[in-house]
């Protein structure tokens, strides 16, 4: 028999929306303008190149993308906002939320 909820936990499951959260991609697309493929693995994301990559050369590309920043209080999670209702006034943590490595 499963354990009993607490009640936060338990209003949390059965009485609130799901939150969408995490990145969502739009689009990734080349210089050029013309759509790439990509995977997304979790928290990673990689771009099938049209050709390989010589020696010394570049690529650009272009990512649109969007997230949805939760309530880290409610949701508990490391990132996130929480209101302050006696200042009428909001703090954001917010980590990793820019790319930081390329991987060729």
């Amino acid at each position: 028999m499963p354990e009993a909820d607490q009640p936060a936990s338990f209003e949390g499951k059965y009485f609130k929306d799901a939150f969408d959260g995490g990145f969502n991609i739009d689009f990734v697309k080349g210089s050029n303008g013309k759509g790439l493929k990509y995977t997304i693995n979790q928290t990673m994301m990689r771009i099938d190149l049209d050709k390989p990559l010589k020696a010394g050369e570049k690529v650009s590309f272009s990512i649109k993308w969007w997230y949805n920043i939760n309530n880290h209080v409610a949701n508990r999670g490391r990132s996130g906002y929480e209101y302050f209702k006696k200042d009428d006034n909001y703090a954001y943590v917010i980590a990793q939320f820019f790319s930081k490595n390329v991987c060729i």
